[in-house]
């Protein structure tokens, strides 16, 4: 027990004097123990704090750490100055730090990327200010980015020199500014920047993907987005702050850009903008706006139909492929609104996108839906108690639905209307889109009476159809009353008592209905139905209007009061306009045969306008007046005849008119403003134009049948015009012509549907470029502002065009497309000589149409081919393409003249070779410039092995498997290939590309089983790629150590999937460390391969293995625990325990990463045990070497176990109360045996697990 108490006190010194030996070996390392420092701040440690040691996790003396702490004494320093690029080297085992004195936030800053053993980038950051953490075998590029040196501390074993390229690929960005980026490396990458919101540095970005489809994008942004390999980055400088960003320069390609990254827009209030999504995703609109900046928005589906709208919001929406958004910005606040450049088509759009009125409390309005579609009216009845009556018409007038006293939000069918009376006492703002043309209107939805218990009131339907009187009856709300219904001689036809359903009134018949509940009722009928009667004592008066005929009817009662009339039942019409007491006008309607109502103490202008006299009704509230002032301007026009309407008001105005498609009545219109300059126009349209204050208006009726307009006549000024002045060019078959335009966009109309004629054109801006350009068409044409269009006519008839504006015209020696027709067999070169990718286009002359062609880059090489194809090929700028019909038929090319020259072909020759299962062929290219060979391999069906070699069997590319149907081969090299598959694979190929069978492989390969090893060296004279079939998600990986000529290990890894690049003379070797085999696989022509058997035996836990060791031998064991915690490795010996054995554990299956030994370890458990114990992770491999330590055999168990360590010592007793026992606490025993007299006689031990 004395032995066990002074163990104890030799440990407890010990672990109070391994901390101080830390803070020692620290404070040589320039560390100071009061003070630590965070880049560019300074905190010191209270005085009185120690910092606390952390103490080995052995339990008892058996185990001793070794410190790994580093002294730091020799390290070197290096000063870098601004601009200047630096490569460094970790060339040790282990971790590096590379110390700097930078600080960010004195400026004192640099780039830097790290790559691993094996190229791949590990870390970057632009102007860093602090350390760098190199892994071993690793290299760091850095580059002084700020004004100020930077001096670095390096290990020994760092090395440096000068870089030839910096460490990152950065560019400063003003507001405005854009650069792409392209990804060539082999790796996601992020964007470093020193973009801040706090500063107010900001970017835009749309990240591509290699099919051009959008991967990401941001708006205003401050963050570092991932970049996939091969894709491409537009980065734009979005604030008035420079931002600079950039990519590792050894990854990433860049070149200032013309394209920004988004379309950004600014709207004041009022302003609108439309947004078309043409890409093929869903994408949202972004904005700087905050929550107190709210505009209104309508999406529309492809075909015109609204799809969502949001009011009065601060959210942006979000809008699917091929709809479109119209925005308007309602508060003061101007906002910038944004979309990726690529995915949106943005322009500014006339109108609002949401229209609002305020109708007031008795107020009616007509709703006019001038759409192709079904549109509802919104409107905040619901949100603020208010209430309407509406009726909705078909555009042939026929009623389509109604409602009384209403909150919802009715739809209108397209080319109808809706007449909506505010009833309430509340006023209520609707909503309408730019579908809509809205009026006020004297007449209301109904003709409502509120009658009171006893008070009885006839309605008369005077339509040819039968309709419900509606009510605000209720039997639950006591609101109750009769009514009967009589037939057009007066006899009763039905009746109802004490009730609340609305009786139904068929035509020419009329209801009688008399309120009976105490709680009065509101009746309705609809105006344009019924025509009421009871009111008591009133006077009504006639007049009768002849066509041409004005009058003013003055409404001197308190309330508002029809004027009744017989248009309807003669087929007359009449125009009105309505005012106000004050003056101001109420509502106005043209061609109507309503009664409309007039204002209180307001008055009516009213004008007979059909060929009809028509008897006006009205009461002794009215009197009545000629006037010698119409209520609108009216002309009627027969087809080409033109008129204009100048605007003299301060208000913008529509324009009426009867067109009407139904009816087969168009007309044309040109708004021209102030100075005469044209503002808009529109073709064949029954839409009425909205002029605004001080533009005139120019009509023109188009259609066969003539077309009445009407402007209100105190708004309007009006006079003959003879239209615009349009002008004609016949363009004879093989002829061309140039039409420039120097005013506003232009209609270019033809009649080649007509004359069943087709044309070639292409129009060019005024800087010279492409604009559009069409291939035997016969489309609309239109030619924008300040461009130029030719145009060539290549049918057999001649074509007439249309045209007006300030467009003139001359012939022209240039045709708009190169053509060739070609017949079967038949070649066509084309070069593109601008700087724009450009597609050649095809046509059938007859049949069906198929071609070959070979695409060529700038020097000659071959760079694609294609064979029975009918996708016309893109050519890019300087390459060239040969086409050659294939087909039976002719086919018809064609290339913008302007962008190609082009010239007949000889087809260009190639050779086939086809290859069978585990067949090889080598494809040899004797010329200096890379050739191509093509091949057939399809998914799934054929495919096949190959190994590109550059001169010198330098292996540069290598597949399994591939189904590439395209592979490049250098100047000089080779290219191997072994067919895999059960189905044969063709192979083209053109001189001087030779084909020769081989029984060389293209690749040695090698399916290792679970648990088995192998060596693959490459004997090359250049690094290869080892390749594999492995996957960590497949449960296939690896173990490897990486060894050079000499045995010493490069690099090692367990549980990998990844392929290793393998230096020349070097060899890998490899062991299965999952449960499903691995393929390996490398040029032939690299490697060889060598199998290993397995050194380790197994170790399991509490389970003994013998130990058997000859002489100079070895012993090597493999542990996987299987919980967290302190484990102990035993070895017990059988005799000759003079003996020494040694276990040292390690981390790795090479035996490199040393975790603990019994070197020089104590045998305190006694001459015939050694004991090791180290704090071990479940599921981790362990490793365990065991020799003698002068090289003798030995023979002997080991085991291990988990150390559960009591909560004290036990102790038992066995006869005469002696000790006989002593377990401790480790779960070691000690022994007692006794001599009759009581002496101990013999004391063994026991070490646990045994």
């Amino acid at each position: 027990m004395k032995l066990l108490e002074e163990a104890e006190n030799v440990k407890s010194k010990r672990n109070r004097i391994i901390p101080w030996l830390l803070v020692f070996a620290l404070c040589l390392n320039g560390w100071n123990p009061f003070m630590t420092t965070i880049e560019g701040d300074q905190h010191p440690i209270e005085e009185g704090m120690v910092p606390e040691a952390v103490l080995p996790p052995s339990v008892t003396d058996a185990v001793y750490h070794n410190s790994n702490v580093e002294l730091l004494a020799d390290k070197r320093e290096v000063t870098l100055r601004p601009g200047e690029n630096y490569r460094f080297y970790n060339t040790s085992t282990s971790t590096r730090l590379i110390s700097s004195n930078g600080s960010s936030s004195n400026g004192v800053v640099y780039d830097y990327v790290t790559f691993n053993a094996d190229g791949r980038i590990t870390g970057e950051e632009l102007n860093h200010g602090g350390n760098v953490s190199q892994p071993k075998g690793a290299s760091t590029i850095i580059t002084v980015s700020g004004m100020f040196p930077v001096t670095f501390s390096i290990f020994p074993e760092v090395t440096y020199s000068v870089s030839s390229t910096p460490a990152l690929h950065r560019i400063t960005l003003h507001q405005g500014e854009s650069y792409i980026f392209t990804n060539e490396g082999n790796q996601s990458l992020n964007l470093q920047s020193d973009a801040s919101s706090g500063e107010e540095k900001r970017y835009d970005y749309a990240e591509y993907a290699t099919d051009g489809t959008l991967d990401s994008s941001d708006f205003n942004s401050v963050s570092s987005p991932a970049v996939g390999q091969g894709n491409e980055i537009i980065v734009t400088g979005a604030t008035i702050n420079p931002v600079t960003v950039g990519f590792p320069y050894d990854m990433f390609n860049g070149d200032y850009s013309a394209e920004p990254a988004y379309t950004r827009v600014t709207l004041s209030q009022g302003q609108s903008y439309q947004f078309t999504n043409v890409s093929t995703k869903t994408d949202t609109l972004e904005s700087d706006g905050k929550s107190s900046d709210r505009f209104d928005y309508v999406v529309y589906l492809p075909d015109g139909t609204e799809y969502s709208r949001g009011t009065n919001t601060s959210s942006e929406p979000s809008v699917a492929a091929g709809r479109t958004a119209v925005l308007t910005m309602v508060t003061a606040t101007p906002v910038t609104f944004g979309v990726p450049y690529r995915t949106f088509d943005v322009r500014p759009t006339g109108g609002s996108a949401i229209s609002r009125i305020t109708v007031y409390p008795g107020d009616t309005y007509v709703f006019y839906n001038n759409g192709s579609l079904t549109n509802p009216i919104r409107n905040d009845a619901s949100s603020v108690g208010g209430l309407f009556d509406y009726v909705i018409y078909r555009p042939d007038d026929t009623i389509y639905r109604s409602g009384f006293n209403q909150k919802g939000s009715p739809s209108i069918p397209s080319l109808g209307y809706a007449i909506v009376t505010n009833i309430g006492n509340t006023p209520i703002v609707f909503d309408y889109t730019d579908d809509f043309a809205v009026e006020g209107s004297a007449e209301p939805a109904f003709e409502r009476v509120t009658l009171h218990q006893g008070e009885s009131y006839e309605f008369t339907n005077i339509s040819s159809n039968d309709e419900y009187l509606d009510s605000d009856g209720s039997s639950s709300s006591d609101r109750l009353f009769d009514y009967v219904t009589y037939y057009e001689d007066g006899t009763e036809r039905s009746r109802g008592q004490a009730t609340s359903v609305e009786p139904r009134v068929y035509p020419n018949n009329k209801a009688v209905v008399t309120a009976v509940s105490e709680n009065p009722v509101t009746f309705g009928a609809i105006y344009t139905v019924f025509q009421g009667g009871g009111r008591p004592n009133e006077a009504i008066s006639q007049i009768t209007l002849n066509p041409g005929e004005s009058y003013i009817f003055r409404n001197h009662g308190t309330l508002s009061n029809p004027i009744m009339n017989n248009a309807s039942k003669v087929n007359g019409i009449f125009d009105y306009v309505m005012y106000r007491a004050d003056g101001s006008r109420s509502s106005d309607a043209f061609n109507r045969s309503s009664s409309p109502q007039v204002p209180k103490q307001g008055y009516a202008n009213v004008t007979v306008a059909g060929t009809q006299p028509i008897v006006f009704d009205y009461t002794d509230d009215f009197t009545v007046e000629a006037s010698s002032e119409p209520a609108y301007l009216r002309v009627t026009l027969s087809k080409g005849e033109s008129f204009s309407f100048t605007n003299v008001s301060t208000e913008s105005e529509y324009l009426d008119s009867t067109a009407s498609l139904a009816g087969g009545r168009t007309f044309d219109y040109i708004i021209y403003d102030a100075t005469g300059a044209e503002q808009s126009r529109r073709t064949g349209v029954t839409v009425e134009p909205n002029v605004p204050p001080g533009y005139k208006a120019v009509v023109t009726a188009a259609s066969d049948e003539p077309v009445s307009f009407g402007g209100l006549y105190r708004v309007f000024r009006g006079q003959d015009d003879p239209g615009e002045v349009v002008q004609h060019i016949t363009i004879n078959p093989n002829e061309s012509y140039v039409l420039y335009n120097s005013g506003p966009d232009a209609e270019l109309r033809h009649n080649s549907d007509q004359v069943g004629g087709a044309m070639d054109y292409a129009i060019y801006r005024s800087n010279g470029s492409l604009f559009s350009d069409g291939f035997n068409t016969s489309s609309r044409l239109e030619v924008p502002s300040q461009s130029h269009i030719v145009i060539t006519n290549p049918s057999s008839v001649p074509i007439l065009y249309e045209y007006s504006g300030n467009v003139t015209v001359e012939a022209s020696t240039e045709p708009a497309f190169h053509r060739a027709t070609l017949n079967q067999g038949q070649s066509y070169q084309f070069t593109n000589i601008s700087t724009i990718d450009k597609a050649i286009v095809s046509e059938a002359v007859n049949g069906g149409r198929t071609f070959d062609y070979v695409l060529y880059d700038g020097s000659g090489v071959e760079i694609d081919r294609r064979t029975g194809t009918s996708i016309e090929p893109v050519v890019a700028p300087g390459n060239k393409v040969i086409v050659t019909v294939s087909s039976d038929s002719q086919v018809l090319f064609g290339a913008v003249y302007r962008l190609f020259q082009a010239e007949p072909a000889k087809e260009p020759v190639g050779e086939k070779i086809t290859v069978r299962q585990h067949e090889s062929v080598i494809f040899t290219n004797p010329e200096t410039t890379s050739q191509m060979i093509k091949s057939n391999a399809l998914e799934g069906k054929s495919f096949y092995d190959y190994v590109v070699y550059s001169p010198g069997n330098k292996p540069e590319l290598a597949h399994i498997n591939s189904i590439d149907q395209e592979i490049v081969i250098p100047g000089g090299g080779v290219v191997v290939v072994t067919v895999t598959s059960a189905g044969a694979v063709t192979y083209e190929y053109s001189i001087p590309v030779t084909a020769e069978t081989s029984d060389e492989k293209a690749l040695l390969k090698k399916e290792l089983a679970a648990g088995e090893l192998g060596s693959f060296t490459n004997t090359g004279q250049f690094e290869a790629k080892l390749l594999t079939d492995a996957s960590v998600v497949s449960d296939r990986y690896y173990d490897y150590r990486l060894l050079d000529a000499s045995g010493n290990v490069l690099r090692e890894a367990t549980g990998t999937d990844e392929e290793q690049v393998v230096p020349n003379g070097a060899s890998l070797e490899v062991t299965v460390s999952s449960l499903q085999g691995v393929l390996f696989a490398g040029p032939s022509r690299s490697f060889i391969f060598t199998e290993i058997t397995d050194k380790f035996i197994d170790l399991v836990e509490r389970r003994a293995e013998d130990i058997d060791l000859k002489e100079k031998q070895e012993n090597y064991y493999r542990f996987k625990p299987e919980a967290d915690g302190l484990y102990r490795f035993v070895v017990k010996e059988s005799k000759n325990f003079e003996k020494e054995p040694q276990v040292t554990l390690y981390a790795d299956a090479g035996l490199t990463d040393m975790l603990a030994t019994t070197v020089d370890q104590e045998r305190e458990h006694g001459w015939d045990y050694t004991v090791l114990e180290w704090e071990l992770k479940a599921g981790q491999v362990y490793y365990l070497k065991l020799i003698e330590k002068d090289g003798t055999a030995l023979e002997g168990v080991i085991n291990s176990a988990l150390m559960i360590l009591a909560a004290e010592n036990k102790y038992h007793y066995g006869s005469n109360n002696r000790l006989s026992k002593v377990i401790l606490r480790t779960g070691d025993e000690i022994l007692y045996e006794y001599d009759n007299n009581g002496n101990v006689t013999k004391r063994s031990k026991k070490v646990f697990p045994f």
